[in-house]
């Protein structure tokens, strides 16, 4: 089953994540209820919910770019297939957006920009609204690159030692409780890592920085499992509050021991696949 608290907060949908191939999408879910006559881009729709697959320069076969829910009554849907059922939020009734707002805030998850219109959670979900009614839920590869950004290139890159020597400053810095600074800094050595990873992968010069895009390409190609993809979209989101200034709690000490020691085995799959 689906959980639409997930989906706010680290942009994962049951089985749906950005990057995934349409072929894995249909063995877990079966047949969809509809299918494009386009085969680039590729939509497929079930139940309520539409996904968007393009093939790219990065990855082989057709991929995941796009999903949309839609809470319209206006449109008959198909029940939702057991994977994509959508446990603990009702959407078929189109909540009000006072009721969306109450559930969002109760499961931790506060909007990042509040518009009349749309809202914007830190994972990239676009709330949309149609007068005082939630009409949609959104999660855009598109809207995430629209930033600008520099594709990875190895001669920019740190060493493996200097990335070792990150984590380490790190874990120095939440020693002495320097959370913040202890976050900002093993945050920058995942990022190396993750461009180091997609480099070996050879993404070089094909893949934007962006590392809500990269964190999502890497589980697409199966270096990332599951549950480190939420880690680092959990610390991602915590990091960029605490960059910003926008959260005066110190992070986690739970988040951050798990984020350096997250580095670190990263660090030792680097290391194995330079040899």
């Amino acid at each position: 089953m689906a959980k639409i608290e997930t989906f706010l907060k680290t942009g994962e949908l049951g089985p749906l994540v950005l990057g995934i191939s349409s072929s894995a999408v249909m063995d877990v879910c079966g047949q969809p209820d509809g299918v494009s006559r386009k085969s680039n881009p590729l939509i497929l729709q079930y139940g309520r919910i539409q996904l968007t697959f393009t093939r790219t320069q990065s990855a082989d076969g057709l991929r995941l770019q796009d999903i949309l829910v839609s809470t319209k009554t206006d449109i008959h849907y198909a029940p939702l297939c057991s994977p994509l059922s959508l446990e603990d939020f009702p959407l078929a009734e189109q909540p009000t957006k006072s009721a969306f707002l109450k559930f969002a805030h109760r499961v931790g998850c506060s909007p990042i920009s509040e518009g009349r219109e749309q809202i914007q959670f830190a994972s990239g979900v676009t709330a949309s609204f149609d007068g005082d009614v939630l009409s949609s839920l959104r999660l855009s590869k598109k809207e995430a690159i629209e930033r600008p950004s520099t594709p990875i290139a190895d001669e920019r890159e740190p060493t493996l030692q200097q990335i070792h020597a990150m984590i380490e400053e790190s874990q120095m810095a939440g020693s002495v409780n320097a959370a913040r600074a202890a976050l900002l800094m093993a945050w920058a050595a995942m990022e190396a890592l993750l461009r180091r990873a997609a480099l070996t992968r050879g993404i070089k010069g094909r893949s934007s920085v962006v590392p809500q895009i990269l964190i999502r390409e890497l589980f697409s190609t199966g270096f990332l499992s599951s549950a480190e993809m939420r880690l680092l979209e959990e610390a991602r989101q915590v990091r960029m509050a605490a960059a910003h200034g926008l959260s005066p709690l110190a992070p986690n000490p739970v988040l951050l021991q798990n984020l350096i020691s997250l580095a670190r085995t990263l660090l030792m799959r680097s290391e194995f696949t330079s040899h």
